[in-house]
C-alpha cells in the first residue's frame, strides 16, 4: 500500500521540474524590461501628471534592472539573482499598483484593470521567489 501524496505537494514538484518554466520567466523578465523602457521614454500620463514624474521614473528604472537582472539570471539558473531580481520587480510593481488604487480612490474613471494586471505580475514574482527559495543556483541534475 502506497502513501498518497497531496495534490498541492504534487503540482509543486511537476512545475519545479518542467523547463519550458525557465522561457516562460525569461519572457516575464523581458516585459518588465519593455515596462520600464515605456515608463522612462514615455510614461503614462494619467500617472505622472497626478502622482509626479519622480514616482514614474522611480518604478521605471526599477523595473528595468529588475528585467535585465532577471533575463541575464534565469538561464544560467544563478536563483540568487533571480530572487533580487523578483523582490526589484515586487518593489516596482507594488509602487505602481499602489498609484493606480490612489488615483482609483481619489480620481475619476475606473483603474480596476490596471490593478488586476500588476496584482497578477505581483503573484508571478512571488512564485518565482516562492519557487527558488530553498537553494541559490538552479539545482541540475547529474551527467551519468
Amino acid at each position: 500500500m502506497s502513501a498518497r501524496v497531496s495534490f498541492g505537494r504534487w503540482a509543486w514538484r511537476e512545475l519545479s521540474i518542467h523547463p519550458y518554466l525557465t522561457a516562460l520567466f525569461l519572457c516575464a523578465y523581458l516585459l518588465a524590461i519593455v515596462l520600464g523602457l515605456a515608463a522612462l521614454i514615455a510614461p503614462p500620463t494619467s500617472i505622472e501628471v497626478e502622482i509626479g514624474p519622480a514616482l514614474t521614473l522611480a518604478w521605471g528604472w526599477i523595473s528595468l534592472a529588475a528585467g535585465v537582472i532577471g533575463s541575464l539570471a534565469v538561464l544560467p539558473g544563478w536563483w540568487w539573482a533571480e530572487k533580487f531580481a523578483c523582490g526589484l520587480l515586487l518593489l516596482g510593481l507594488a509602487i505602481y499598483l499602489s498609484t493606480v488604487i490612489y488615483l482609483q480612490i481619489t480620481g475619476t474613471g475606473s483603474r480596476y484593470a490596471q490593478m488586476t494586471l500588476f496584482g497578477f505580475g505581483i503573484i508571478i514574482a512571488a512564485f518565482r521567489i516562492a519557487q527558488t527559495w530553498k537553494y541559490a543556483y538552479e539545482p541540475r541534475p547529474k551527467l551519468r
